[in-house]
């Protein structure tokens, strides 16, 4: 009888630990990021394997991955949120958690970079229940809605730029706020040089809201095919504005747009400029220009 009640209470107290564990598993959700834009040589190497592997196959990456980048290698990812990031020349970056809590309604997202340079968009305000950080081997860079770059030297300091927003490096018990237009480089925060804002210059489109037009697809040439009537189609992001040709679109499930757009016969080549603006008053452009053969 007394071993039947063991054996009852301890069937019990593994049927609750299991409980949780679903439960926590339902509740934190993995958050995997799209891969875009690949150039030159970036390789990954996946959560629980030994080798790095070319990752031009590879749709989404995630916790646990790390990407590393050769000498002209690099990679665009990009979260659901809209967050994104660019991993630059000879850079390597481990995702050591991504995921959300829909209890707590928060955000977890910390990458570790040993080496090279990342650009961030943080298109959101995270809460307080959330954490974004850049952890490097001499500081940490923690944001709650921001546009900023982490850089880590083969010296292994840190120097952290920012565009928009504020960003807190943490090294050891040293704590500095990072305003925009400013740099930190070993330890002191100042105006960002100009040699840095020219890297900015260089990277302008991590700081652009997503827009990308689906159809029509230009041909070899970039140009699109004259037709008398063209439907375009595309998606951006959560809170953009979108215009064809300065006409605003209706936005379906706050992302997607299409509309058709008439050609006119005797003016060739024709422009269908599309834009995108954000709620911080970035732009992303693109034009296609349609004519005959």
């Amino acid at each position: 009888m007394r071993k039947a009640a063991v054996l009852l209470v301890s069937t019990a107290a593994v049927l609750m630990v299991v409980g949780v564990l679903v439960t926590q598993s339902l509740l934190v959700l993995q958050r995997v990021a799209a891969v875009e834009d690949v150039r030159g040589m970036v390789w990954v190497r996946s959560h629980g394997e030994g080798e790095f592997v070319p990752l031009a196959d590879r749709a989404r990456v995630g916790t646990g991955d790390v990407l590393k980048t050769g000498d002209k290698g690099r990679v665009d990812l990009r979260w659901v949120d809209d967050t994104r990031m660019r991993i630059g020349p000879n850079a390597q970056v481990t995702e050591l958690k991504s995921h959300y809590n829909s209890a707590t309604k928060g955000d977890t997202q910390i990458f570790k970079l040993d080496l090279g340079r990342v650009w961030i968009r943080i298109l959101k305000v995270l809460s307080q229940k959330s954490k974004f950080e850049i952890v490097t081997p001499s500081a940490t860079a923690g944001v709650r809605g921001t546009i900023f770059s982490v850089a880590v030297g083969q010296d292994g300091k840190t120097l952290v730029s920012v565009k928009e927003g504020k960003v807190a490096v943490s090294s050891g018990e040293a704590r500095q706020e990072i305003e925009p237009g400013q740099m930190l480089q070993d330890g002191a925060a100042g105006a960002m040089p100009e040699a840095e804002q020219e890297t900015w210059d260089e990277n302008e489109t991590v700081a652009l809201p997503h827009l990308e037009v689906k159809e029509p697809a230009p041909g070899a040439d970039g140009k699109v095919a004259y037709r008398p009537v063209i439907t375009l189609s595309g998606t951006t992001e959560q809170g953009a504005v979108v215009t064809v040709n300065g006409k605003q679109q209706e936005l379906r499930l706050g992302k997607l747009f299409s509309t058709d757009v008439a050609v006119p016969a005797g003016k060739q080549p024709f422009p269908i400029v599309v834009e995108a603006t954000d709620r911080r008053g970035y732009k992303a452009r693109q034009v296609l220009d349609v004519q005959r053969d």
